[in-house]
């Protein structure tokens, strides 16, 4: 069975100064690989932890170590020879990270390109809509000025019926009275007809009785 850890030193940092949690388990990566095989000689547990926390002390400015005299390192007090490999292991930090902020970079740039396109997208559509909605508006007004412009003629149309229609009944009424007026001229001149030959047929008789009365006398002693 393990015996209890024994906290042998640590490192401060100063405030915001320290490193994140990704850029720990950056260093942990990069240390790990540097070194993947394990030797009991030089690259084995004691200079995993020497090497990352030297490259702690190395890579963060402000970092301080509270305990500078130890017995880290050592078995039963005898030093334990590791693999010198902070400055390698440091320079593969800086790259590793250089090259994860480069992808990070270029994800956002290419979210933010994808954003773009997709607000491009959004705006187009909208553009689209708002002028589809603009043709609608239009074709709209179009038809009610059509309609407007059909009631306007059927209003007209109509009119010119009523007056049409209108002439009509003063041309039948006049036709009317011409007739009326011919039936009175007619019936006028039966009567003056009429009147002429009772004229005729009295002078006639006034004539016939004048010519009796004569002859009457001329024949009385």
């Amino acid at each position: 069975m393990c015996n209890k850890a024994t906290r042998i030193c640590g490192l401060r940092f100063s405030e915001n100064g320290g490193p994140s949690a990704n850029e720990l388990a950056t260093l942990l990566d990069v240390t790990s690989k540097h070194e993947p095989a394990y030797t009991l000689i030089n690259t084995q547990c004691y200079w995993f932890v020497a090497t990352v926390f030297a490259a702690l002390k190395s890579l963060f400015v402000g970092a301080e170590q509270d305990i500078t005299t130890h017995q880290g390192g050592t078995w039963n007090g005898l030093p334990i020879r590791t693999k010198e490999s902070l400055d390698e292991v440091c320079a593969k930090y800086r790259a590793a990270r250089a090259a994860l902020l480069e992808e990070i970079e270029l994800k956002r740039r290419v979210e933010h390109q994808q954003e773009d396109e997709r607000r491009r997208e959004r705006e187009q559509c909208q553009a689209a809509e708002e002028a589809a909605k603009r043709e609608c508006k239009k074709r709209q007004a179009a038809e009610d000025e059509k309609q407007r412009e059909r009631k306007k003629r059927q209003i007209a149309e109509d009119a010119a019926k009523a007056a049409e229609d209108a002439a009509k009944v003063a041309e039948d009424e006049k036709e009317r009275e011409r007739k009326k007026r011919q039936v009175a001229e007619e019936r006028a001149r039966a009567a003056e007809e009429v009147n002429a030959k009772l004229l005729r047929d009295l002078e006639a008789l006034q004539r016939a009785g004048a010519t009796r009365q004569a002859q009457a006398l001329s024949v009385e002693p």
